[in-house]
């Protein structure tokens, strides 16, 4: 009885802890020879190696754009600054047409400033390297922690009278259209978030 009396409050413990899955550690990208690699119709063009933790704010599955047959979803997370509850929380998420979606009171800048909210909020457009690594990303949902690893690429698209050019962006400060990173994925670690034990 007192081992079922001790679990329950540890649980609660963890649960009341406001920054539990906060994410201290910037995304690392080192530079590497450029590789050219094809896939299907497909050119990639790898740039850098890439390992990005964050919590998630937003996933979304594509099927019928012009890139959903290699970047097969797009996801929103967090680090730093925004990934701490107190400010996770003040910030209304959402994803359509491959753009991260959110608002917030203007109380939020006013304390933390622009800057510091912008440049730790990505929209990460993810090449899964083959199903498993595609199942394991099906599994993952808000609030989770999520670690990536992989590479930054360029893609071209290869038509038979054009081609179709997405840029990944390689800086987490820029903005926008072109501000989101294409992600190769050839690991993918998940924290699930706490509270999904309790569901």
């Amino acid at each position: 009885m007192k081992k079922i009396i001790l679990l329950f409050l540890l649980c609660m413990k963890l649960l009341c802890i406001e920054d539990f899955y906060s994410i201290d550690k910037e995304p690392l990208q080192v530079k590497i020879e450029k590789q050219i690699k094809k896939y299907d119709n497909f050119v990639l063009e790898f740039l850098y190696k890439y390992k990005i933790k964050g919590r998630v704010v937003a996933i979304k599955e594509y099927y019928f754009d012009n890139l959903s047959g290699l970047i097969t979803h797009d996801i929103g997370v967090t680090w730093g600054i925004m990934s701490h509850t107190k400010y996770f929380n003040q910030v209304e998420w959402s994803q359509s047409n491959r753009l991260l979606n959110f608002s917030f009171k203007k109380k939020l800048i006013d304390e933390i400033g622009e800057n510091n909210m912008l440049d730790h909020i990505a929209n990460v457009h993810l090449i899964p390297k083959n199903k498993k690594i595609k199942k394991e990303i099906e599994k993952i949902k808000k609030n989770d922690i999520v670690t990536f690893y992989g590479y930054l690429v360029n893609i071209k698209k290869i038509n038979k009278k054009y081609y179709e050019y997405a840029k990944t962006s390689i800086t987490r400060t820029d903005r926008g259209m072109g501000a989101c990173e294409i992600m190769y994925v050839i690991k993918v670690d998940i924290n699930v978030n706490h509270t999904r034990f309790f569901n």
